[in-house]
């Protein structure tokens, strides 16, 4: 919570026009593990599934071409 706080001051020292807090929702096993985490910022609501826990995978960073930039939602009103 603490580097999710200090990612949004950030975000704002940059201009981003961000509200004071978001609430997150979050749905919890009986492990103690999230299942389902909610949270609405600017109008757009996100839900997020966790599944599979303990199940091996192999993850990769994508190739820098299929990375963006922030949308344009996060910097609006940047100071130039």
């Amino acid at each position: 919570a603490e580097s999710q706080r200090l990612s949004f001051e950030k975000l704002r020292e940059q201009g981003a026009d961000l509200p004071a807090e978001a609430v997150y929702t979050y749905w919890i096993d009986e492990k103690k593990r999230p299942v389902r985490i909610r949270f609405e910022v600017l109008g757009t609501k996100t839900s997020m599934d966790f599944t599979d826990w303990g199940v091996k995978t192999d993850i990769k960073a994508p190739p820098a071409s299929e990375l963006t930039d922030p949308p344009s939602i996060l910097t609006q009103g940047a100071r130039g």
